[in-house]
């Protein structure tokens, strides 16, 4: 307590301690094993060491699903030869697009994206507006409004 509190972050914790009772005891390294432990890196001979790179498998089945859904390959495809004729659809890096979100069709099973970008704890039952800004099909509106509106969060 007679240290100076110098930093926000320090006034804050010094709010939250000042609630309890307690005693701050020193302890050597050689008394506090565990936390000696942890700081110190030990030499080994034969180090094995991995990489690890997440894989994300969503792009490669979109791309599965132009082969097989047939209005979606036959956009895709038109959209490729006369993409004049089509000045709100783009194709990026093998991707449908319509104005800026990825195309899919209502009979699509990426339609239940609904509930991964809502229900998750990435999307917090964050409403309509975000449920629907990375993805597009027609009926999504509706579609998100139902499905929002039904949700008991």
């Amino acid at each position: 307590m007679t240290q100076v509190i110098q930093t926000p972050k320090q006034q804050y914790y010094l709010a939250k301690l000042l609630g309890y009772t307690y005693e701050i005891v020193y302890k050597p390294g050689s008394t506090n094993r565990v936390a000696d432990a942890l700081s110190r890196v030990h030499e080994t001979s034969g180090t094995l060491l991995g990489l690890t790179i997440p894989h994300f498998t969503f792009v490669d089945k979109l791309k599965e699903l132009y082969s097989i859904d047939l209005v979606l390959s036959d956009l895709v495809a038109k959209v490729q030869q006369q993409p004049t004729q089509h000045p709100h659809f783009q194709m990026k890096q093998g991707i449908l697009f319509y104005k800026g979100k990825i195309f899919l069709t209502p009979s699509s099973s990426f339609c239940s994206l609904m509930d991964e970008f809502h229900c998750s704890p990435i999307g917090r039952h964050v409403g309509i507006q975000r449920t629907s800004e990375n993805y597009y099909w027609k009926g999504m509106k509706t579609n998100v409004v139902q499905f929002v509106s039904s949700c008991l969060t």
